[in-house]
């Protein structure tokens, strides 16, 4: 992709990442709060939620928005899903570096 259309090589996997990560994190942060849990506390949580289950579509936005532009190396979301599965230790790989995070 060249072009204007370069800023958007990430967009689906963005999109597979916010819209459920943020559905998991308010409906954690608010069954919390309905419980009468600490707000520091259930919104912990909540964070630790939404990041440990979206971390592998993190992975693959991360991947497809960093790639050399001339030369992709991937032609798609899938693709580079396939590849981190296959080549970085499957589950594991697309959880590689999260303990900074």
């Amino acid at each position: 992709a060249r072009g204007p259309a370069a800023f958007y090589l990430g967009w689906r996997p963005l999109v597979c990442r916010d819209v459920p990560g943020y559905a998991l994190l308010f409906a954690t942060y608010d069954a919390g709060r309905t419980a009468g849990l600490p707000p520091s506390a259930v919104g912990a949580a909540a964070g630790v939620l939404f990041y440990g289950a979206t971390l592998p579509a993190d992975r693959v936005k991360t991947v497809m928005m960093t790639q050399d532009l001339k030369r992709p190396a991937f032609a798609s979301p899938l693709a580079a899903f396939s590849d981190i599965y296959a080549n970085a230790g499957g589950v594991a790989g697309f959880y590689r570096g999260c303990l900074p995070t």
